[in-house]
C-alpha cells in the first residue's frame, strides 16, 4: 500500500491488485476513530478527499464470499494550501538489547498505535534506528520510542525533555516548521551523546560498612534509570548525559538494630552530650517532624518494646545523593540506615542472634497466692544507661508492671507481653552504678508459674554512653508454686552449689556414692553455698536437716 498526502485535503493511494478479486476497496478512518469509511476502487492510483488530519488506511479485496484487508498504514493529510514536511525519526539504542520485534515510534502522527511505525537500523551505525515520514507544516508531534511492538515496551521519557499526556504519559515533542532530521536521541534519555557515568556503592552506616545487596537504585534528572545493587553493593549507570542527577534508594531488607541504647543516644543529643549529624540525625527523627525531640526517643523505646509497630518516618533512610555529570565519571558512596538505629549497630542480611540463655539462679519466688515480684540483677559492678530485654516467661506468668530498680529514674519503662514473650525497653540519663547482686529490673506479676525465665540473646545492656556491656551475667530467682523444701542450683556444676530452703538449715551433710561423709556444715540460715570443687567428679548426696525434718538431693560434679 503506497500513499501520498496532498496539500489540498486529499490523498493518492496505490496498491497491487489481487488477480482473483471481484472487487477492490480502500477504507480509511481518522486516527483514534472506530468508524471506517469504505470506497470502491476501479482505477489506480486512486485519489480520495479525506480532509486534513492523520488517517489509518487499508486496501481490501473480495475473493469469493470473503474480503481480505491489508495491514494498516498511516498518513497525515494536509489542509488546503499547507505544505508537506519531511521528518526523519532517529533513536540511538547503543548499550541496549533490541527487542526481536523491532524498534517503533508511537505518537499522535499515527494514532498512538504500537507495532505499526517501525524504525530500521542504519548501515553506517546499526545501533541507530531511523524512519521517514511526512507531516504538514506547523504540525506538533508528540511521540515516544518503543523497544518492541507493544505500548508497554515504550521508553520512559525524562521529565526534562517531555510533555505530559493524560493518556499516554511523558512524550517527546517537536513542532515541524521545516524538513527535519531529528537527532539520534538516546533511548530513554534527553540527549544524544554518552558523556558520563554515575557509579558507586550503597552500604550500611555501620563500622563494617555492610554491603546493601539486593537493593534498588533509581537515577533521575537529565538521565533516568533503575537497577539493583550487585553482590558487592555496587551500581553503575553508563548511559548518562551531561546535567544534574539525583539518586534514590530502596530495599526490602528487614528493619532492625534498634534498642533502648538508641533512645538514650537521642536523648543525649537533645541535651547536648553527644551530637548526631548527617544520616544519623535523619534516622533520629523517627516521627518525621523535621526536629529531634524526646518524643522520638519515646517512640524508639515503644517500638523496641512492641507497643508500636512502625515509625511515621518509615523503616529506612539514605544519604542524600545529588550532583552533576560533566563529561566525567561521578563516584557515589551512598549510605543506608534503619530509622532509629542512631548508633549504627545493625548488620543487615546476617543471621540474627538466635537462642537464649538462662540467668544465674538467685533464690526462689513463690507464685501461688497473688502478685509477686521477680528481680533481675547483675553479677558484677556495672554502669547502666539502657536496658533492652526480650524474655521468655514460664507458662502461667502474667506481667502486671515492670519497674527500674533505679529510684525516681524519670523515664518510663516500655514493656509488652505477648503470650510468654516479654519485651522491655528502658533508659536513663542518670549516672547509675550497680554493685554485684543488685537489682536491675523488677517484674511485678501474678499467676501460678514454675521455672526459670529465659533471656533472648538479642537482649542488650548498655552503659551511660550507650555502649553495650559485654560479659555481664544476669541473675533471677526461680519461680515455684510454693516456697517449701530444698532447692539446689546450679546442678550439675563444677563443685559450687547454692542451697536455698524455705526454713533455716541447721546442718548440711554431703556423702559420696559409697556413703562416706565428705563435708559437714552448720549454716543456721536458709541460704548457703557448699564448695565441693576439691572432690572427684561424680554423684553426691546432699542431706539437709531443718528442725526435725531432713531432705536429701543428688548433686553432680562435672
Amino acid at each position: 500500500l503506497a500513499m501520498t498526502a496532498n496539500s489540498n485535503g486529499s490523498m493518492t493511494i496505490n496498491f497491487n491488485p489481487t488477480p482473483s478479486a471481484s472487487q477492490h476497496w480502500v477504507r480509511y478512518r481518522a486516527a483514534g476513530s472506530a468508524t471506517w469509511n469504505s470506497i470502491p476502487v476501479v482505477n489506480r492510483p486512486h485519489s480520495l478527499v479525506s480532509g486534513a488530519g492523520t488517517f489509518e488506511v487499508q486496501a481490501g479485496a473480495k475473493v469469493g464470499n470473503r474480503t481480505f484487508w491489508s495491514c494498516s498504514s498511516f498518513i497525515t493529510v494536509l489542509p488546503t494550501g499547507n505544505i508537506n514536511r519531511n521528518v526523519k525519526f532517529r533513536v540511538n539504542m547503543t548499550g541496549l538489547t533490541v527487542n526481536p520485534a523491532g524498534v517503533y515510534v508511537v505518537g499522535n502522527l499515527q494514532g498512538f498505535n504500537a507495532g505499526v511505525t517501525r524504525l530500521m537500523p542504519t548501515a553506517a551505525n546499526p545501533n541507530i534506528f531511523e524512519k521517514d515520514t511526512v507531516v504538514y507544516n506547523g504540525f506538533t508531534m508528540n511521540y515516544k520510542f518503543a523497544n518492541g511492538d507493544q505500548i508497554t515496551d515504550a521508553e520512559i521519557v525524562p521529565a526534562a525533555c517531555s510533555v505530559n499526556d493524560a493518556t499516554h504519559g511523558a512524550l517527546r515533542t517537536v513542532t515541524v516548521t521545516s524538513d527535519l532530521v531529528l537527532s539520534a536521541v538516546l533511548y530513554g534519555q534527553c540527549g544524544d551523546q554518552f558523556v558520563g557515568r554515575v557509579a558507586g556503592t550503597l552500604t550500611y552506616d555501620n563500622t563494617a560498612a555492610t554491603a546493601m545487596t539486593n537493593s534498588t537504585v533509581s537515577l533521575s534528572g537529565s538521565s533516568t534509570g533503575s537497577q539493583g545493587t550487585a553482590a558487592g553493593s555496587s551500581f553503575g549507570f553508563d548511559r548518562v548525559v551531561n546535567g544534574n542527577y539525583s539518586l534514590a534508594f530502596s530495599t526490602n531488607k528487614p528493619w532492625g538494630g534498634v534498642s533502648s541504647s538508641d533512645a538514650l543516644i537521642i536523648n543525649r543529643h537533645i541535651v547536648g552530650s553527644v551530637t548526631l549529624a548527617g544520616i544519623r540525625l535523619k534516622a533520629a527523627d523517627v516521627n518525621n517532624s523535621a526536629t529531634v525531640t524526646t518524643g522520638d526517643a519515646l517512640l524508639v523505646n515503644r517500638r523496641v518494646a512492641g507497643l508500636v509497630s512502625s515509625f511515621t518516618g518509615g523503616n529506612w533512610v539514605y544519604s542524600t545523593q545529588t550532583g552533576s555529570v560533566n563529561n566525567d565519571t561521578v563516584t557515589v558512596n551512598a549510605k543506608a540506615l534503619c530509622v532509629g538505629d542512631v548508633n549504627g549497630s545493625y548488620v543487615p542480611s546476617t543471621a540474627a542472634r538466635m537462642g537464649s540463655t538462662t540467668p544465674e539462679m538467685n533464690g526462689v519466688v513463690e507464685t501461688r497466692g497473688g502478685d509477686y515480684t521477680l528481680e533481675i540483677g547483675v553479677d558484677r559492678p556495672v554502669n547502666v544507661g539502657a536496658v533492652t530485654l526480650f524474655i521468655d516467661l514460664p507458662a502461667g506468668m502474667e506481667v502486671r508492671d515492670v519497674q527500674p530498680a533505679l529510684a525516681e529514674s524519670g523515664t518510663e519503662v516500655a514493656f509488652k507481653q505477648e503470650g510468654r514473650r516479654l519485651n522491655i525497653a528502658w533508659y536513663t540519663l542518670d549516672n547509675w552504678n550497680l554493685q554485684a547482686g543488685e537489682a536491675l529490673i523488677r517484674i511485678v506479676a501474678r499467676g501460678n508459674a514454675e521455672g526459670m525465665i529465659q533471656i533472648d540473646n538479642a537482649s542488650e545492656i548498655a552503659d551511660l554512653n550507650a555502649e553495650p556491656v559485654s560479659g555481664l551475667t544476669l541473675r533471677a530467682a526461680r519461680l515455684v508454686l510454693q516456697n517449701e523444701g530444698l532447692f539446689v542450683y546450679p546442678n550439675p556444676s563444677n563443685g559450687l552449689f547454692n542451697l536455698h530452703h524455705a526454713n533455716t538449715m541447721d546442718q548440711i551433710r554431703v556423702s559420696d556414692a559409697m556413703g562416706k561423709v565428705v563435708s559437714v556444715d552448720y549454716p543456721s540460715s536458709n541460704r548457703w553455698v557448699i564448695d565441693l570443687s576439691n572432690l572427684p567428679l561424680g554423684i553426691y548426696s546432699v542431706e539437709v536437716r531443718s528442725g526435725d525434718r531432713t531432705e536429701t538431693q543428688k548433686v553432680v560434679i562435672r
